[in-house]
């Protein structure tokens, strides 16, 4: 982000009393339109989330200010307001080390299918079974990760609890999509895992004329023949002059 600087930039100034109300509600109104542009966020020692953004002012200029609070509070205050982000960083609350969700969790390798090599597979399956192994791959649970499937739930749901814990009304609201993506996820992993049983438990082969020709003809390769009779060619279409 590069603030505009214009002859109406206000100079460096910490703000306080009339003026940073005055500011505030500014950077309030200028978020809930759309013109408050967020450029860096920490938290300090007072555990007050900080934000540096360029706010847009109705004639397009811009200034840089220094908040302090969730950019959806009312009570999101502006600390000061700056000729550029350096100077609004050098002037706000230091940031503390920020958090992780679960920093003591362990890595856990990556199954050793990958649902390239699945795909691969079931192009080239023969019978119903394989294709239903395939997607038992996807859909189980068993072994340190699970299936692709599993792991992408837990991955959505992960993501959810982390917007969780931002402790913003955006993040919030983020948050709530991203759940309701993780049971979405797990719905249609339980609804493939009995589809792919269905498939398993079925006594079937690809008919021999099922057997897929080529996506793509190498060099001095012809197509292969067909025994069905060519296709007459379109009737020619006459224009009616009304």
């Amino acid at each position: 982000m590069e603030t505009v600087i214009t002859d109406n930039t206000p100079p460096n100034s910490a703000l306080s009393g009339a003026e940073q109300r005055k500011w505030s509600q500014m950077a309030r109104e200028a978020r809930a339109a759309g013109r408050l542009d967020p450029y860096e966020s920490w938290y300090d020692t007072d555990h007050r989330l900080i934000t540096i953004a360029a706010l847009q002012h109705e004639d397009d200029t811009f200034t840089c200010v220094a908040l302090a609070g969730d950019l959806d509070s009312p009570d999101l205050q502006v600390l000061g307001h700056y000729w550029d982000e350096t100077d609004a960083i050098d002037a706000s609350p230091p940031p503390v080390m920020p958090g992780a969700l679960r920093p003591s969790t362990p890595h856990v390798p990556t199954p050793e299918i990958s649902l390239g090599h699945l795909i691969h597979d079931v192009r080239q399956a023969r019978r119903a079974c394989d294709v239903g192994e395939a997607i038992d791959l996807v859909v189980g649970r068993d072994g340190p990760t699970g299936g692709q499937l599993v792991q992408l739930e837990e991955f959505v749901t992960l993501c959810a609890e982390f917007a969780q814990a931002l402790d913003t009304r955006h993040a919030q609201r983020v948050a709530g999509r991203l759940g309701a993506l993780a049971h979405q996820i797990s719905a249609l992993t339980a609804e493939l895992k009995d589809a792919g049983e269905d498939l398993a438990s079925t006594v079937a082969v690809l008919p021999p004329h099922h057997t897929p020709a080529p996506h793509r003809l190498g060099p001095g390769q012809r197509p292969l023949t067909t025994t069905l009779p060519a296709t007459a060619p379109p009737a020619t279409v006459r224009a009616h002059h009304h």
